[in-house]
């Protein structure tokens, strides 16, 4: 055979023979079957079958691959080709290694939850109650989808979060000690409710180190949200989901003792807002922005002392609607946080004054909502600064 073929199979026992040595005799001896290794020699020479014209050969062929290791897969998978191509058509069995089957997965489906270096179960139907669990591609994968799930945290931890997922609500055992781990992975998982459980949480707030706080401990207000049926803007467009979350400095009303979950009057399909669509649409975003400034704070890090300004300013700004939104723009934008931000001042003056007087009007709504018992649930968050 010509040696100019071993060149072509570098990575192969042959082909080693190639490299870097001497093969001046030009002869080389091959331990094993002469008669099959005249396949393996048509094999490297053409890269086709089939390799003999005796048929009576492929079977002890078939049989000296089957004991070869992966490096005779190309091989394999030709012989295998070949073999499918000399069968008649009509003789062809495709369902001979194949059974037709169709498989169903339920909401009580039972899922492997492995996280860390521990494994959990629960039902399908539980993981799927929070939809930010799973669309958190960053921490979540399914390894196969339905059956196993892997998440990227703190495995011990875990089960306080399963626990808050199966039942809706944060039960920890009196004797737990480990918030500041238990707060970093509620944050981690990215689940608004399983944070609103935890700020809510007695036992969070009593845990949390008073020196910490500012020399004038005092309520600053309150993120409040409430889960009601579909609003209408004045002008009948529908503007909003089905949840409000507003800002208030109010902390003694009615709207705090309205039960977390009741049943809507019989009937009620949508309510209507006396604002345009446009103007609740402005009224959210100016309540996204009074609550998110805070909440940012708060899962940035920031030392107390700053989420604590940053809530004294909220609340000024709220309670003084017409006094103020100078003097909150520039005290925001000159915190070390916002620091880079002058340059949109102007911008963002012009929009707190206008938003503003809307998202108290949205606020007055939300309020006169809850009272009449429109809404699904409410819950709050507090701001002790």
């Amino acid at each position: 055979m010509a040696l100019g073929l071993l060149a072509n199979y570098p990575d192969s026992v042959l082909g080693q023979l190639c490299v870097g040595s001497n093969l001046g005799r030009s002869r080389l001896h091959v331990s094993g079957d002469g008669v099959l290794f005249q396949h393996a020699r048509n094999w490297l020479g053409t890269c086709r079958l089939p390799l003999t014209k005796n048929i009576s050969e492929i079977e002890e062929l078939c049989a000296y691959l089957d004991k070869r290791d992966t490096t005779y897969e190309p091989m394999k998978g030709a012989l295998k080709c070949y073999l499918k191509q000399q069968m008649p058509a009509e003789s062809r069995d495709y369902s001979a290694d194949w059974t037709a089957e169709v498989s169903a997965c339920s909401l009580h489906q039972i899922v492997k939850v492995y996280v860390g270096s521990n494994w959990y179960e629960t039902c399908l139907q539980t993981l799927l109650k929070y939809p930010e669990l799973l669309s958190n591609d960053k921490k979540v994968c399914w390894i196969t989808y339905g059956q196993s799930l892997l998440i990227h945290r703190y495995g011990q931890m875990f089960w306080q979060v399963l626990s808050f997922l199966r039942l809706g609500k944060l039960f920890l055992p009196a004797e737990f000690k480990e918030w500041p781990l238990f707060r970093q992975e509620a944050e981690e998982y990215q689940i608004p409710s399983l944070l609103e459980a935890l700020y809510q949480s007695d036992a969070y707030r009593d845990s949390e180190p008073a020196d910490l706080a500012l020399a004038d401990h005092r309520n600053v207000g309150l993120i409040l949200k409430a889960e009601h049926p579909p609003v209408l803007g004045s002008d009948g467009f529908c503007v909003c989901d089905e949840e409000s979350v507003a800002y208030s400095a109010e902390l003694d009303g009615s709207r705090l003792h309205a039960p977390h979950a009741q049943a809507l009057p019989e009937g009620i399909v949508f309510l209507t807002f006396a604002l345009s669509h446009e103007e609740i649409f402005c009224a959210r975003k100016c309540h996204f922005v009074l609550t998110d400034v805070i909440l940012d704070s708060v899962r940035q890090k920031d030392p107390k002392k700053i989420t604590a300004k940053v809530g004294t300013l909220v609340n000024s700004l709220w309670v003084d609607l017409t006094d103020h939104p100078r003097e909150f723009v520039v005290d925001v934008l000159n915190m070390e946080c916002f620091e880079g931000d002058g340059n949109v001042h102007e911008e963002l003056l012009q929009w707190v004054e206008f938003t503003l007087p809307l998202a108290w009007k949205y606020s007055r709504c939300l309020d006169l909502l809850i009272q009449r018992g429109f809404a699904r649930s409410v819950s709050y968050f507090a701001l002790e600064m």
